[in-house]
């Protein structure tokens, strides 16, 4: 499925209100859309044990892998370019991206017999824009956050961290002016944040703010962040902290 430059990561959401996985290959956010590839083809498997949240169970996790890895297969042969999947209400949707999206729906008619024990559809549209992969499959700012926060915080881990222990967490933004970056910090301080500091450079304004939280509840945190950084037109940097040793 991932070729060597290829980022794969996975976050969590919600589609038509109920929750969802996402796998997604990241890289092509740099790349999107492909040049030739304009038709997208999905494939939508019903799946046979799901959780009671509608997401995949532990107990399906070798058929669905096996089912994706000849999935794979398939789209490398037509020279296709898998672009994510997404798992929600007792679904698990496979999306690609070719040249020629007919012949990809009838080399994929092989793979659905070979797994007629699964329930599917296969369908195509064309996608000049990759809208699906740049508005249904790639993650939104505070998603993307979580993917970088998970990341941090298995790294915490790794060196021994409590992640459960309160401590100071320092926020970075970046704002286009220092008024605009003042008003977020006035607003941030009603949320509990403590200016650190606010300086000039490369023609922007860099913010630095604190509040005490845990690090596993730090998505929360950021979520709340990266919204009112949407109104405030700001950039979020990221955040660090100080280790608490087990």
């Amino acid at each position: 499925m991932e070729n060597a430059q290829d980022y794969w990561d996975f976050y969590f959401g919600r589609v038509d209100g109920k929750p969802s996985s996402c796998f997604v290959n990241l890289s092509l956010g740099e790349r999107a859309p492909v040049q030739g590839h304009t038709d997208c083809v999905y494939v939508s498997v019903k799946m046979k044990s799901p959780k009671p949240s509608g997401l995949s169970s532990q107990e399906e996790f070798d058929p669905l892998a096996a089912l994706e890895d000849d999935l794979s297969k398939v789209i490398d042969a037509q020279s296709g370019i898998f672009a994510g999947r997404v798992t929600h209400d007792g679904m698990r949707d496979f999306f690609a991206y070719f040249r020629d999206g007919g012949a990809a729906k009838t080399a994929l008619l092989d793979f659905q017999q070979a797994h007629s024990n699964y329930a599917m559809e296969i369908g195509a549209r064309t996608d000049l824009e990759w809208e699906v992969y740049r508005g249904y499959l790639y993650p939104a700012p505070s998603a993307f956050q979580q993917i970088r926060n998970r990341a941090q915080l298995m790294q915490l881990q790794a060196a021994g961290d409590r992640l459960d222990q309160r401590r100071r967490i320092d926020h970075y933004a970046t704002f286009p002016d220092a008024p605009t970056a003042g008003q977020f910090a006035e607003a941030a301080s009603a949320e509990g944040f403590l200016l650190d500091s606010i300086k000039e450079q490369d023609g922007a304004t860099q913010l630095r703010f604190w509040r005490e939280d845990a690090p596993h509840g730090i998505d929360l945190v950021t979520d709340m962040i990266v919204g009112a950084l949407d109104g405030a037109v700001g950039r979020y940097d990221g955040w660090e902290c100080e280790m608490v040793k087990l």
